[in-house]
């Protein structure tokens, strides 16, 4: 049902007029990850991914800023607070801290341009999943003992 729906979709839309679950359906081959989507949302997908492109609206988490709310209280992390969520996982952040590989304007022909770069590069060397240990390892060194800032993130990730 769900390929369906999305051929429907493509017959009426071209692909960067879906929506960001959309295209990581259409992109995933039936028996893939693609269960990974629903429940668990985009980040985990991400994960699987080659190259990751962003805008500055994309935020890339585990959770979204409402459960990190919910389960934090609304001092620790304000969902409504969109520079705020932003600075920390937004797409800017996340390119200077290394986690995404391209940056662009949210303009089709911009995420065009990236896109055909990233294919010309082929298949990288290492593969994200492979590179867990680099993220063990920041992710350690984080200090949780006090509220992270966007300078903080960028910190942790570039390995300063």
């Amino acid at each position: 049902m769900a390929d369906q729906n999305i051929a429907r979709l493509l017959a009426q839309r071209s692909f960067t007029e879906l929506g960001a679950r959309e295209r990581a359906r259409a992109l995933l081959d039936a028996g893939s990850f693609r269960e990974l989507l629903d429940p668990f949302g985009m980040s985990i997908a991400a994960g699987l991914c080659s190259y990751l492109l962003v805008t500055r609206e994309a935020r890339l988490g585990l959770n979204g800023p409402q459960v990190i709310e919910q389960e934090a209280g609304l001092d620790e992390y304000d969902s409504r607070d969109r520079p705020f969520i932003w600075s920390l996982t937004g797409g800017e952040q996340r390119h200077a801290s290394g986690l995404v590989d391209g940056y662009v304007s949210d303009d089709v022909e911009a995420i065009r341009s990236e896109l055909h770069g990233l294919f010309a590069k082929g298949k990288p060397t290492l593969e994200r999943s492979r590179r867990h240990a680099w993220f063990l390892k920041r992710l350690r060194d984080v200090d949780t003992s006090v509220q992270a800032d966007a300078a903080a993130v960028r910190s942790a990730y570039q390995g300063a």
